[in-house]
């Protein structure tokens, strides 16, 4: 079985599609800069939010995932 954490990020010409997994011993929590954009769509849990012009990633528990559309 998978281990960690996975994030995918996808671009397209105005949106930005952002996936994440836990899988099993998946204790990390990151950030990654993004000013101005604003979450357009969100799906799974709540573990990917926008704060002060940063995404937030959250671990949810293992074995969980989220995904967020966002507009840029």
């Amino acid at each position: 079985y998978p281990t960690g954490t996975q994030v995918v990020v996808r671009k397209m010409d105005n949106e930005m599609l952002i996936v994440c997994h836990f899988f099993e011993n998946s204790s990390v929590d990151f950030e990654l800069e993004l000013k101005g954009k604003k979450i357009k769509a969100q799906f799974g849990t709540d573990c990917i939010s926008l704060e002060n012009d940063r995404i937030v990633i959250k671990n949810t528990g293992d074995f969980t995932a989220g995904a967020v559309l966002i507009e840029i």
